[in-house]
C-alpha cells in the first residue's frame, strides 16, 4: 500500500495541469489542422492560379498568332491599296486625256457640222444651175469643188467667155 501510495503520489498530476495541458494539446492540434487547411487552401490556389495563368498564356499566345497574321493582312492590303492608288492615278491621267481629246473631237466635230452646213447651203444657192447641168458640185478631200463645162464657157476654139457662161459665173460668185 505504501508502494501504490508512492506511486500515487509521485505519478499524479494535478487536474488543473492536466486540463491545461489537454486544452494545450487541443489547441496545438487546432493549430496544426487550421495550417494544415491553410496549406491545402494556398496549394489549390497555387493549382487555380497556374491554371489561369496557363490560359492566360494560351490566350496571349493565340492573340500574338492572331496579330501577327492581321499585320501580314494589313501589309498585303496596304500593297494593293498602294497598287490600286496608283492604277488610280494612271486613269486619272487617262480618263483627263480621253476627255481632252473628246472635246477636241467635238470641237471638230462642230467645225465639220459647220463646214457641211456651208455646203449645204451653197449647193442649195447653186441647185438651179445644177439642175440644169450646167455646174457639177463635189467634196474632195473635204473641199467642195465646182466644176463649168467648158461648153457652157466657150465656144469651141475661142477664148471669149460666152454670155451664157458670164450669168454663170455671176451667179457662182
Amino acid at each position: 500500500m505504501i508502494a501504490t501510495l508512492l506511486l500515487s503520489t509521485s505519478a499524479c498530476v494535478s487536474s488543473n495541469r492536466y486540463d491545461a495541458a489537454v486544452r494545450d494539446a487541443a489547441s496545438a492540434r487546432a493549430d496544426v489542422k487550421r495550417t494544415h487547411d491553410q496549406s491545402v487552401e494556398e496549394a489549390a490556389a497555387r493549382r487555380a492560379a497556374d491554371a489561369r495563368a496557363a490560359r492566360l498564356q494560351a490566350s496571349l499566345d493565340e492573340t500574338t498568332s492572331q496579330n501577327a497574321q492581321l499585320r501580314g493582312e494589313l501589309d498585303h492590303v496596304g500593297r494593293d491599296a498602294d497598287a490600286l492608288l496608283a492604277e488610280r492615278g494612271v486613269l486619272a491621267s487617262s480618263l483627263a486625256e480621253s476627255r481632252a481629246r473628246l472635246e477636241e473631237l467635238r470641237r471638230a466635230e462642230a467645225a465639220a457640222r459647220a463646214r457641211a452646213q456651208l455646203f449645204h447651203d451653197v449647193a442649195l444657192r447653186l441647185k438651179r444651175m445644177v439642175d440644169a447641168g450646167d455646174l457639177s458640185v463635189s467634196l474632195r478631200d473635204g473641199r467642195m469643188v465646182l466644176q463649168l463645162s467648158n461648153d457652157i464657157l466657150f465656144d469651141s476654139g475661142q477664148v471669149d467667155i460666152k454670155p451664157r457662161g458670164q450669168a454663170a459665173l455671176k451667179g457662182v460668185a
